[in-house]
């Protein structure tokens, strides 16, 4: 009688598992338009794509070669057009002391552009973006490698 409640979970279990489930809808886009990742919005509205680009200058300590931008670009939900209305108090979280403020840098047809000033930043990056879109508060956690 145990051997059949036994076999009888291991069923129903398998069965839950398998057939019929969905997995989870992806969470990020590969082939961002800067050829990083864009990381979807948690209400899928929208897009974010974060890269450290160089930053062609050095800060006090950093030099030119190991300075970087925190950089965000942000689309629509179709990962290409710029988004609208134009995010404000941008930051991002990767485990500092404080989160990195990225302002607007909309110059040069750059729409949707927010970066950092430049410093120490590695190209590898987990953390979180934070920004109030349309009024709405949105958290986008990342990983860049």
């Amino acid at each position: 009688m145990q051997r059949i409640l036994i076999v009888s979970i291991a069923m129903a279990s398998a069965g839950a598992a398998g057939c019929g489930s969905s997995a989870p809808p992806a969470t990020f886009q590969a082939g961002a338009p800067h050829g990083g990742l864009a990381f979807f919005f948690p209400n899928r509205k929208g897009s974010v794509e974060i890269i450290a680009e160089p930053a062609g200058k050095g800060t006090a300590g950093v030099s030119a070669r190991n300075s970087r931008q925190l950089v965000a670009y942000f689309y629509q939900a179709d990962g290409v057009t710029p988004l609208t209305p134009t995010p404000s108090d941008v930051k991002v979280d990767i485990g500092g002391p404080a989160p990195v403020a990225l302002t607007p840098q909309d110059g040069d047809g750059k729409v949707g552009r927010f970066a950092s000033p430049p410093g120490p930043y590695a190209e590898e990056l987990r953390g979180t973006l934070e920004a109030d879109v349309g009024g709405e508060p949105i958290r986008v956690p990342f990983v860049r490698r």
